[in-house]
């Protein structure tokens, strides 16, 4: 259906030039509903076989988009959400985390024709491309590595060591048999070795961890979006500890009411109520940024590693640069502007709050690009706006 429009919109001027997308700079679009503009993201995939990222001023919009070029595409197109971050460590959930890693593996693989996100989620560090495609361990029957050392590579690639695998980012080890759940598979991988061969290849079920079909290979994908290479790790945990060693002793403690002074024997068991809970904030803060620290010097990557993104000078990667060769959609690009610098805006009073309760340390401030830091990189892409 979407090539026989195409077909029938070729001869337009209008169409080749809206179509003919840029190398390099900027094409204004004007006058497109919104239902229109999922179908240009199609139709410019289609016509000129590149992929396409399309910006959406919100969450709601990048999934209606995404929906619609689904369904225009046949399939091929998918939505990106924006990273949840959480300083409050017990609050952060994998699942958005492992759903992006999905989306993203499928759009480096080149499955992916229409990527939709929300604004905000072009603001993230990320990994470059190339390091996370080094990182990958492939493995074919017939081929050798021995299950330690499978083991310990998945450790360091952000996996949690478990007795069972149950779920997505999980590994284990059981005589000549590993186990695991790469993030960006759909279904979990059951290793069997001889000695150091790889003897078979299954998938397997991980609620009844019977096996499954045969497989020729599996590839594992790092389990968290943001590592540390070896060579960093020294510096990122020595980082992490001289700014954990910063934090003032206790910095509520002078808030603390003081004591009565005509019964201060009496007063006292309810002034070390009141003051053990304020302690115990600071310490379970700092012990947990330091936890990250101790995870690194063990070889592992802590699964809030992404918290620490820009706090050292490393190369982090753009959104786009997980697609090869894209052209960039804006839908709206005011109310993208106004939704990033919004995102930033809440990310800067959350950080406020998580320094306050000793959560965080003054460096993590970074971890955010700005709408202008965008703007200027867009410069040496091929980018379409679309509005009204």
């Amino acid at each position: 259906m979407l090539n026989k429009i195409l077909s029938l919109l070729a001869a337009s001027p209008a169409f080749r030039e809206a179509f003919d997308a840029p190398e390099k700079g900027v094409l204004a679009l004007y006058d497109m509903a919104e239902g229109q503009r999922a179908f240009y993201a199609a139709a410019l995939a289609q016509h000129t076989d590149r992929p396409v990222l399309l910006l959406a001023p919100s969450a709601d919009a990048a999934m209606r988009a995404a929906d619609d070029c689904a369904a225009w595409l046949g399939g091929g197109a998918a939505l990106l959400p924006a990273p949840e971050i959480h300083f409050t460590r017990g609050v952060a959930s994998q699942e958005n985390a492992f759903q992006r890693l999905s989306v993203l593996q499928r759009a480096r693989g080149g499955a992916v024709k229409v990527l939709c996100a929300p604004a905000d989620a072009l603001l993230t560090r990320m990994l470059p491309p190339e390091k996370y495609a080094a990182l990958s361990v492939r493995l074919q029957v017939g081929g050798r590595m021995d299950p330690g050392e499978l083991i310990a590579r998945l450790v360091k690639m952000g996996y949690e060591r478990v007795d069972m695998v149950e779920g997505k980012g999980q590994c284990a080890l059981r005589g000549a048999i590993v186990d695991a759940f790469s993030p960006a598979e759909a279904g979990a991988t059951r290793i069997e070795f001889f000695d150091d061969e790889v003897d078979s290849i299954r998938a397997f079920d991980p609620i009844s961890q019977r096996s499954l079909d045969k497989m020729n290979e599996a590839v594992f994908y790092p389990a968290v979006e943001w590592l540390v290479d070896p060579e960093n790790a020294p510096a990122m945990r020595a980082m992490i500890r001289a700014q954990a060693g910063r934090l003032p002793a206790s910095p509520l403690a002078p808030d603390l009411p003081p004591l009565p002074d005509d019964d201060a024997d009496a007063a006292a068991p309810a002034a070390e109520e009141t003051k053990t809970p304020l302690f115990r904030v600071h310490d379970t803060g700092v012990s947990r940024l330091l936890q990250d620290a101790d995870q690194l010097e063990a070889g592992m990557q802590p699964p809030t590693l992404s918290l620490w993104a820009g706090a050292l000078d490393l190369p982090c990667a753009w959104l786009w640069e997980y697609l090869d060769h894209p052209i960039i959609l804006l839908d709206e690009p005011e109310r993208i502007r106004i939704r990033c610098d919004d995102r930033v805006s809440g990310f800067q009073e959350d950080f406020k709050l998580a320094l306050e309760r000793q959560e965080a340390v003054p460096e993590q401030g970074m971890l955010l690009r700005t709408w202008e830091d965008a703007a200027a990189a867009l410069t040496d892409c091929a980018v379409v706006t679309m509005q009204d």
